[in-house]
């Protein structure tokens, strides 16, 4: 698509939103003024060069044309608020196609009809997501650049003299045994009856830089996990890695359609908080500081990641869980990457719309501003590749059989480019993958993407002809200690 014809769209809604004010009063000038120079400001960059960020402005552009278009529409004239409301539908469709443009669907994998609206509508809905994340950057106070890249130096020799750039899963000692966590019984809205299962995390991370800043987040310090188990005795048992800035329990349940998984497929069912996510956040906003915070952060949160699940396993396989398999979204689906290459005995591992390489995302991401100020501080992709060597999938080998890996993507995602799984469906050799028509917010043909996760957990997860029925497993005790409920640990199920 022509950037000048994208210009001129978008410039023509500016206008005529610009006119459309002025037509209908005072007050609507007032109002509309702003956007229309915020419009055309858009327009002018529209017309200089595309990059990635194009189209989010470009939608972000049309969806202020198509909001005041629809308040003129009811304060003045109804059919210029219309035309200025269509104008600006036009312009978040010029965004959008903008977007499929610079990240293609893969190869033998075409798109069934690129102007459909509800494909989109969620193209327009990943780019309003991206450019949230960049004004909430921009908002972020400013860091001490060259200190930091100083330590993400640091960090990056401090792998290579451990070797830990040729054998990352160094990186990873094994945690101690989870021996008495404590459990609650409990009822959350949108999630149901459930079991609150906490426990210490222990963790301390091996990056000094961090070290004391990040032990001091103490809500992070404690680990969460949601169970939803049988009451006739351990089953198979998904945990769910849930998406950056989930990790609220009610949400999480939902977009995992829990109790499909537990009532209809009859699995044991572990959601797990990922670190600075729900309960465990630094801030209000859920997963601030995992990603955007000091980048030495990022490698202590997913080394703590990976301790905390090892422990969780453990205290399953000692409940009784007889197979145990991992099913994680975005941020959880690179967990659940990593996972799989680190953990051994699992019977299924399902990353759905996953990062592959988060040095690649992070570096795509930046604003010309950022990555000048990057530059010039020292900072670069490959640095911060070999700084983040440790839990970068691409730089790890997976633990169990090609079969039993399935990989879930959107051929249409803005968030995590179809490039992204597409390595790591190269990387972990080809294994079954199920490309969806859809985006990283909005799975069209979601009917499709449940049956083929739902068939690959029957085939992997589900006891097989040869193991025992589930009747016959019976509860351990495991340690827990109960608080906050009358009933017995063992007795939930």
């Amino acid at each position: 698509m022509d950037p000048r014809f994208v210009a001129a769209f978008v410039a023509g809604s500016g206008l005529l939103l610009g006119a459309t004010s002025l037509a209908t009063g005072p007050g609507a000038a007032f109002l509309g003024s702003p956007a229309t120079l915020f419009v055309l400001w858009v327009a002018l960059g529209t017309g200089r060069e595309l990059t990635p960020r194009t189209p989010r402005w470009v939608v972000a552009a049309g969806g202020v044309t198509l909001l005041a278009g629809g308040v003129l529409a009811v304060a003045g004239p109804g059919g210029a608020g219309l035309a200025t409301a269509v104008a600006g539908a036009g312009a978040i469709l010029c965004g959008a196609q903008l977007g499929l443009l610079f990240d293609p669907p893969p190869e033998g994998q075409p798109l069934p009809s690129r102007l459909a609206a509800s494909l989109n509508l969620g193209v327009a809905a990943d780019e309003a997501m991206m450019l949230y994340w960049e004004i909430l950057s921009m908002a972020r106070p400013r860091e001490d650049l060259r200190r930091t890249a100083r330590e993400v130096l640091e960090a990056a020799e401090r792998n290579a003299e451990r070797g830990w750039l040729e054998h990352p899963e160094q990186a990873h000692p094994i945690p101690p045994t989870l021996e008495k966590p404590t459990l609650v019984s409990r009822t959350v809205r949108g999630a149901g009856p459930l079991e609150h299962l906490t426990f210490p995390s222990e963790y301390e991370p091996h990056d000094p830089e961090i070290h004391q800043e990040y032990l001091g987040f103490e809500r992070n310090r404690t680990s969460h996990v949601y169970l939803w188990r049988h009451r006739d005795g351990p089953r198979p048992t998904l945990l769910l890695l849930h998406g950056y800035g989930m990790g609220r329990i009610g949400l999480d349940a939902r977009a995992f359609e829990v109790p499909r998984l537990h009532d209809v497929l009859g699995f044991d069912v572990a959601a797990v908080v990922l670190p600075l996510h729900g309960p465990r956040s630094i801030l209000r906003r859920s997963g601030a500081g995992f990603m955007d915070g000091h980048p030495l952060w990022t490698n202590a949160a997913f080394t703590q990641a990976i301790w905390d699940l090892r422990r969780l396993c453990g205290w399953l396989r000692a409940q009784g869980a007889p197979a145990l398999g991992v099913y994680g979204m975005s941020l959880g689906g690179y967990t659940t990457a990593l996972f799989a290459s680190l953990e051994e005995g699992l019977s299924c591992a399902i990353p759905m719309i996953p990062v592959a390489s988060l040095s690649a995302l992070t570096w795509r991401q930046m604003n010309p501003a950022q990555h000048h100020a990057a530059e010039a501080a020292g900072l670069s992709e490959d640095l911060f590749e070999r700084a983040w060597a440790t839990h970068c999938p691409l730089r790890h080998r997976p633990r169990l059989p090609r079969e039993r890996r399935l990989i879930v993507a959107g051929r249409a995602d803005r968030i995590v480019p179809p490039e992204q799984p597409h390595a790591l469906w190269k990387h972990w050799d080809e294994p079954p993958v199920h490309w969806f028509p859809g985006t990283h917010l909005v799975w069209l043909d979601r009917g499709a993407v449940r049956e083929r996760i739902e068939s690959h957990l029957r085939e992997t997860l589900l006891p097989r002809p040869d193991r025992p029925a589930l009747s016959r497993f019976h509860p351990t005790d495991g340690g827990a200690s109960q608080t906050g409920s009358e009933s017995d640990p063992s007795t939930l199920r």
